[in-house]
């Protein structure tokens, strides 16, 4: 049982697992989605954190000037 177990693992070490799993080829189309689909909410969050400090600083301004 010990002897299949072995033959069964690969031969990389646990980095070259982690590069191996990380890197993607180039044939899959799915790494190439979930990217897309990173940038797509990465500009989205920072629209929004944008637009929640502008809603801060006018807020602030109004409150200072006594509106």
């Amino acid at each position: 049982m010990k002897g299949k177990r072995k033959s069964d693992a690969s031969e990389a070490t646990p980095t070259e697992t982690v590069v191996r799993s990380m890197t993607y080829s180039a044939d899959d189309p799915a790494p190439l989605v979930l990217t897309t689909i990173a940038k797509i909410l990465l500009i989205v969050c920072a629209f929004v954190f944008l637009l929640g400090l502008s809603l801060i600083a006018v807020s602030a301004v109004g409150i200072v000037q006594g509106w």
